[in-house]
């Protein structure tokens, strides 16, 4: 009797092999995860927000996919994140690394309404993500910008 390691099954209707089920390789992919020392993908698994047939779906289509999955997943908002590192520019042990003092008030105001005009330009607002700041948002960004007149940039 032959079993499934002998020869792979295959569909009568398309006649080419048919992929072996997600539960039967899923230790294989685990394992060769681990052996490849690929960690943030365990531990998406375990904190569930990866599930393992997509995972499989994805690492055998084209790992390159799977890191741009990973990269959207791993993406932090940056709303909060642009509050505290304001908030850290205003206080005095925050040193400019260029002139080592603290960072002027105008400069600091300055960051603040870029930040604020990326978000209005943004369609999730303050919720935007890092991955979604691509190349053609800053582009579309600065177009609006030049259209609206030096006055908007103030």
């Amino acid at each position: 009797m032959c079993n499934s390691r002998c020869a792979p099954e295959t569909s009568v209707r398309e006649g080419h092999p048919r992929p072996p089920p997600v539960r039967a390789v899923a230790p294989l992919a685990l394992y060769a995860l681990k052996a490849a020392g690929r960690r943030d993908l365990l531990g998406l698994l375990a904190d569930g927000r990866l599930s393992l047939p997509n995972l499989h779906d994805q690492y055998a289509k084209s790992p390159a996919l799977l890191e741009q999955r990973l990269a959207q997943l791993e993406s932090p908002t940056l709303g909060p994140l642009v509050t505290d590192w304001l908030a850290w520019l205003e206080r005095p042990e925050a040193l400019s690394p260029k002139t080592r003092a603290p960072y002027s008030r105008n400069t600091i105001r300055r960051y603040r309404v870029s930040w604020e005009s990326i978000f209005k330009a943004a369609p999730e607002g303050r919720a935007v993500t890092l991955k979604s700041l691509t190349r053609g948002f800053f582009l579309d960004l600065l177009a609006a910008r030049f259209k609206a007149g030096p006055v908007a940039w103030r």
